[in-house]
């Protein structure tokens, strides 16, 4: 077993469109691409597809989303993946249902992954406030954590390795980190400055499991006593 690491991530920025495609990136061969979208407006749009541009343009699948839950729900985020993509450099191309005012695009390459887990959310707001989630996880695992927040920037906590951060189309701030696997991982995030429709925020987190996770080898015991009445069996 081996335990899953970030080879490569991609940051993307825009608004006011309806689709975008990122700059290439590399996933090692046997890997794992996720990707975590931020995106902000009055009524935020669903993300519809995203693809990988190797293998004839392969589907990524929605992991979940969530939404910042209330005032108008500015902000959503969302969780994508693809499993044992074709291997070598490609693009992420991500699809709205239509033209989004801001969005954020962060693709991520995972060498020896294992089970990608179900998303978990939180939101909120208040520039006072911390974006926090929590999962669990496991020993050997990974945890990536993404937040969007209508501020300024923000700053991820200890123990936290940050992949990438941005600006999504001048309003929505992305942050993507990945931390090291417990029975419960939280992420958090410090907001910057700003004071953008009562600073809404969402945040998800996604556990990858070490690759061969919940395997393992089976063995027969054999007892000085039960060896003595089948002697052949000191060789099995």
């Amino acid at each position: 077993m081996a335990a899953p690491t970030v080879s490569a991530s991609v940051l993307e920025l825009g608004g006011s469109a309806s689709s975008d495609t990122t700059a290439s990136f590399t996933v090692p061969s046997g890997g794992a691409v996720v990707c975590f979208v931020g995106n902000s407006d009055g009524t935020p749009q669903d993300v519809t597809s995203i693809t990988w541009s190797l293998g004839g343009g392969e589907a990524l699948s929605e992991v979940s989303n969530g939404d910042s839950g209330i005032v108008q729900s500015f902000v959503r985020g969302h969780w994508w993946k693809l499993d044992n993509p074709t291997a070598g450099s490609g693009t992420l191309t991500v699809n709205f249902a239509s033209s989004t005012f801001a969005y954020a695009i962060v693709g991520v390459a995972i060498a020896n992954p294992g089970t990608i887990s179900a998303a978990v959310w939180a939101n909120g707001n208040g520039s006072a406030n911390d974006a926090q989630v929590t999962i669990s996880s496991a020993t050997n695992a990974l945890v990536l954590g993404g937040q969007y927040r209508l501020s300024d920037g923000a700053t991820e906590a200890g123990g936290q390795t940050l992949l990438q951060e941005g600006q999504g189309g001048g309003e929505g701030y992305v942050s993507v980190t990945s931390k090291a696997g417990a029975a419960s991982v939280t992420s958090t995030w410090t907001p910057g400055s700003g004071t953008v429709s009562n600073w809404e925020y969402v945040a998800g987190a996604i556990s990858i499991a070490e690759a061969g996770g919940g395997g393992g080898s089976s063995s027969i015991l054999l007892t000085p006593s039960f060896t003595r009445m089948f002697p052949a069996l000191r060789h099995f």
